[in-house]
């Protein structure tokens, strides 16, 4: 089935559960503020109820305006509803009931009674139930359900509310669809960074894939049997955030700048026509080549802690980094009628002076560079290496120019060179 129909292209932000309706409904209830309810109607911020008129307490007569206001400000900056509970309780306090009077009929007797207070500095003040819902800016409804939760004297904190907490989740998938997502995903072969110095748990997946295009693969695997109408039971934002929260997984980009002899050994390797022996040499031969670059590493590293050491030591490094045309886009110079290029040459100059050391050939021919990087090399070495240093200058080729031939054969100091 098209993913189209589900989901739409456009990258989805991420959530912010805060700014949830549901969310934002509790909160304002909670702090006292207004708010529109499901409904779309308006409710009022909360304020202090009317006089209870009570004639045994008087009420909002032994607590001011102004103490009704502070408590009507500290209450609501508790902001949880399990927390103004717990306070409303610690104003309660729950007695056995000391006289029972006949009643006709059959009523259920009370089993306790309750006595509500108001704390102001050092004082606990009794007042009735309705002037403590009045003063709170509360419904006696939830008085009385604070004062239940206190029925048992033991009872010092009131339980967690449970609401939310049910399991009847009809649009919660399957555990047993989660794991075929979770298997689907893994099955993807994965490899580390080519590029990262250090190491990283982030793996990279084949470039050619995206998510969109994994959940194609997916159902086709899994859920090709449904019908055309029919919704797919993992939908492409479940399997988007499955995949963004329970793996560390990225697309990586095409190699640029890999070894053509590892690439075509490495292919060669994957072929399964190969007979035992051929897979043998091809690893052979990947291992000798690899170990030949291991030891130009090694004897590079040797010759520059030389160069940090000695003063009257040189040595330069090249890094034959991509001629970038700049600005990227397949246009040629207007007056010239050439490709822009701007050259990237990276060059390491460890001393002032110079002394060129010998380098054990590693190559039993010349490498080819490309013209640019050839004229970028020519321009800067020229500088630090003397023209009668041929067995240098003979080692570079460029896929246009052959060996330099310019460079005059006397005074030859063979075996030397810089370090590349």
């Amino acid at each position: 089935m098209p993913i189209d129909e589900w989901h739409s292209a456009e990258k989805r932000k991420s959530a912010n559960p805060s700014q949830w309706k549901r969310n934002v409904i509790k909160k304002s209830i909670a702090t006292g503020k207004g708010y529109l309810n499901y409904k779309g109607r308006e409710i009022g911020e909360r304020k202090t109820g009317p006089d209870c008129c009570c004639k045994k307490y008087k009420c909002f007569v032994q607590i001011n305006e102004e103490d009704r206001k502070l408590i009507l400000e500290n209450f609501n900056k508790l902001e949880e509803t399990y927390v103004q509970t717990v306070y409303l309780g610690g104003l309660i306090k729950t007695e056995n009931v000391e006289k029972e009077r006949s009643k006709t009929g059959t009523g259920k007797k009370r089993s306790c009674s309750h006595k509500y207070y108001i704390k102001l500095g050092n004082r606990n003040i009794q007042i009735c139930r309705n002037g403590f819902a009045s003063i709170h800016g509360i419904s006696k409804k939830r008085v009385d359900n604070v004062a239940k939760e206190y029925r048992d004297p033991t009872v010092t904190t009131p339980a967690q509310s449970n609401r939310g907490k049910h399991q009847n989740r009809p649009n919660r998938i399957p555990s047993e669809w989660v794991s075929k997502v979770d298997s689907h995903i893994r099955s993807f072969p994965r490899r580390e960074s080519h590029y990262g110095k250090n190491k990283s748990s982030r793996y990279y997946l084949s470039p050619e894939l995206n998510i969109k295009r994994m959940y194609e693969l997916y159902l086709k695997k899994h859920e090709l049997g449904l019908e055309a109408s029919a919704k797919p039971i993992v939908s492409f934002d479940f399997y988007y955030r499955y995949f963004k929260q329970n793996f560390k997984y990225s697309f990586g980009s095409p190699r640029s700048d890999t070894c053509k002899k590892c690439d075509m050994l490495s292919n060669k390797l994957k072929d399964k026509t190969l007979d035992n022996d051929e897979t043998q040499q091809i690893q052979i031969e990947k291992s000798l080549h690899q170990a030949k670059a291991d030891t130009f590493f090694v004897d590079l590293k040797e010759k520059s802690q030389l160069a940090l050491n000695n003063e009257e030591c040189e040595v330069l490094t090249f890094d034959y980094q991509q001629n970038m045309p700049l600005p990227k886009i397949p246009t040629v110079s207007v007056t010239t009628g050439t490709p822009v290029f701007d050259c990237f040459p990276i060059m390491r100059n460890a001393q002032a002076q110079l002394s060129v050391l010998p380098q054990k050939p590693l190559y039993d021919h010349a490498l080819l560079l490309k013209k640019a990087k050839y004229n970028d090399v020519m321009q800067l070495v020229k500088n630090y290496v003397p023209p009668n240093k041929l067995y240098f200058y003979s080692a570079l080729k460029s896929e246009a120019v052959g060996p330099t031939d310019d460079i005059s054969s006397e005074d030859d100091d063979d075996q030397a060179e810089v370090n590349l």
